[in-house]
């Protein structure tokens, strides 16, 4: 079975009535979209997709965690760098 239809039947199936398609037009949309080979609203989003929503409601947890993994390599390759340019003793 494909997973976006699965995506489909698992949101129409969810406990959480909020999680549930709120009208039958949504629905239908979403069924519509599949048979059209487009994407459909019930589809996880992505890990990346994921990232990003986190990004916007941490936006300072997201920046500090931007430096690390900016600075840290660039730390590491400048000393790197510094190293190998010393004269040897």
């Amino acid at each position: 079975m494909p997973d976006d239809l699965v995506a489909i039947v698992l949101k129409t199936l969810e406990k959480d009535p909020a999680r549930r398609y709120q009208s039958a037009e949504t629905l239908a949309a979403d069924l519509e979209a599949f048979l059209a080979y487009r994407p459909v609203a019930a589809r996880r989003p992505s890990p990346w997709q994921r990232l990003q929503r986190w990004a916007r409601r941490e936006p300072w947890k997201a920046r500090a965690l931007a430096v690390v993994f900016v600075a840290f390599p660039l730390v590491t390759a400048l000393g790197g760098f510094l190293v190998a340019k010393m004269p040897e003793l």
